[in-house]
């Protein structure tokens, strides 16, 4: 058994050569479970054969996701047959349905490329409600909206006074995520739920934006002015994150701490109350307490910190709580969580595409975990 979980480990990973896999479609076409009654082997043989022809009839598109509580490996077929949910890249999934509850609202879409774009003079512009390709002006800079949800900042060389102190606010709502180009050249992809605010053109002492709520991904430019590079600045709450050019994750969410992950270069963080600054390498997350403003160091995952910009849910050591507050954040929906062990840690582990619909998401809750749930409206209840 220990052979055929590292088989499964790694074709997760997409690490396995043909051979292995010949391997592997073997053992998966000759198991059985001794307590599986004919129905569950009918489904688990359905399961593998569509299996086996999706992974020889297509050669793009979806990686498609695994999500299990690591007590539950190989307990019943049900959660033999979810481990064959994870493809490799370029792979569609298949996966064996479970017992739906009759009320439940199947055609729940995932969230997209949503966002309100606040101009210096107040005007508010709906980001959804223009075409890719449109054109907005604000104190002689260009904003450009393209077709993959990119927000793009050009000067016009005709730069109005004042134009450094001219401010504009990027808002996601639930279920909404965004990309802005600043002008000196610097990305920053907003989660859902963000506000970011940020002036349209940079001085040349300093750059300096703030992050007023969410999580947000930022690819930072190094620029200099003379031979001396300009430092960038990232406020939020007490906190301040100063970097010359870097990767790096500040995320909000959490009601205690603001977590900064770095993702490569170097950054100092700094707080108001407590004296001292942080230098993080690459691979160490600060969390800063919002209560205390104290601060500790340790090492994480990147994969953890970076799936969301990437299109994945992932969770590692995480309650059912925070499986659900990403489910409802994402889908824009209200959830009641009845489980009697919603806040259990160390319970879930996985990785699933965030193009994936509610009920696609809850099907692999459900045959996984073998929690039971209904819709009401948008009101989603565990128990």
């Amino acid at each position: 058994m220990d052979h055929i979980k590292n088989l499964l480990k790694q074709f997760r990973k997409g690490n396995l050569n043909e051979h292995k896999k010949q391997l592997l479609y073997r053992w998966l076409d000759e198991f059985r479970h001794p307590d599986a009654t004919p129905l569950e082997e009918h489904e688990l043989q359905k399961s593998l054969l569509s299996f086996k022809e999706r992974m020889a009839q297509d050669q793009a598109v979806k990686p498609a996701f695994i999500l299990h509580m690591p007590v539950r490996l190989f307990r019943r077929i049900a959660v033999a047959a979810s481990l064959l949910l994870l493809f490799s890249a370029g792979f569609y999934f298949f996966y064996r349905n479970s017992h739906l509850e009759a009320d439940i609202v199947t055609n729940i879409l995932p969230g997209g490329k949503k966002a309100l774009l606040t101009l210096s003079n107040g005007i508010t512009v709906n980001l959804d409600s223009i075409q890719p390709g449109n054109i907005i002006t604000d104190s002689g800079f260009t904003i450009e909206k393209k077709a993959n949800g990119e927000l793009y900042y050009h000067s016009t060389g005709n730069r109005a006074t004042g134009a450094t102190s001219a401010m504009n606010v990027i808002s996601t709502p639930r279920g909404g995520e965004y990309t802005v180009f600043l002008p000196d050249g610097s990305s920053i992809v907003l989660n859902y739920e963000s506000t970011l605010r940020y002036p349209i053109a940079f001085s040349k002492e300093k750059r300096e934006v703030q992050l007023l709520k969410g999580e947000a991904f930022f690819n930072i430019a190094k620029v200099k002015a003379g031979k001396q590079p300009v430092p960038f600045f990232v406020t939020v709450n007490n906190q301040v994150v100063k970097v010359l050019g870097t990767q790096f994750n500040i995320n909000t969410y959490e009601s205690a701490y603001i977590s900064t992950t770095l993702i490569e270069g170097s950054v100092q963080v700094s707080a108001e109350k407590e004296f001292f600054n942080k230098t993080l390498k690459p691979g160490q997350q600060l969390l800063f307490n919002k209560t205390d403003q104290t601060m500790r160091v340790k090492e994480v995952p990147l994969e953890g910190v970076t799936a969301w910009k990437e299109g994945f849910f992932y969770f590692e050591n995480a309650s059912l709580q925070t499986v659900l507050d990403a489910y409802s954040r994402w889908y824009n929906i209200e959830v009641e969580n009845k489980h009697p062990n919603a806040e259990q840690s160390d319970a879930f582990y996985g990785k699933i595409p965030r193009n994936t619909n509610l009920h696609t998401a809850l099907n692999i809750l459900k045959t996984t975990t073998g929690i039971n749930y209904k819709m009401e409206n948008r009101k989603l209840i565990i128990y």
